[in-house]
């Protein structure tokens, strides 16, 4: 099921970022989780499994902030689910389009996206705190 985060959620999240990467964004995701609907979590009877949180800004833009998904449902659609749902969620807001970042190296992230329909639109050196570099990728809604 997929559902608006709430606070409780935030231990499971959280667990779910180290899992997936090496730099955690948690001020962010204390910040909006029950604020937002549009930080999302993909729950289970398990518990928290994935989650999105896309971002507003001014301009008719919104941006991915974070997409993240247990390593065991990874490959199983929860991230074109959460993304999919997210996507809905800022086409009622009249957005114009909606960007992000993704690790150069990361092809399966990649795909998903194209898959998606967003666009490569840049390259973003040392983006990384390790200094790998990012694509930015937008898609109008």
């Amino acid at each position: 099921m997929i559902r608006p985060a709430q606070p409780g959620d935030l231990q499971e999240i959280l667990r779910v970022e180290d899992l997936c990467f090496t730099e955690r964004n948690d001020n962010l995701l204390r910040r909006l989780c029950g604020v937002s609907d549009t930080f999302l979590v993909y729950d289970t009877e398990a518990g928290v499994r994935g989650y999105v949180l896309a971002t507003l800004h001014s301009g008719g833009k919104a941006r991915v902030a974070s997409l993240a998904v247990h390593p065991e449902f990874q490959r199983e659609g929860v991230a074109s689910e959460l993304m999919q749902e997210a996507m809905d969620r800022l086409c009622e807001k009249e957005l114009r389009y909606v960007e992000l970042e993704v690790r150069a190296s990361n092809a399966a992230a990649q795909c998903l996206y194209l898959g998606l329909g967003f666009e490569l639109a840049g390259v973003k050196p040392d983006y990384y705190v390790d200094g790998g570099d990012a694509y930015l990728m937008v898609r109008q809604l």
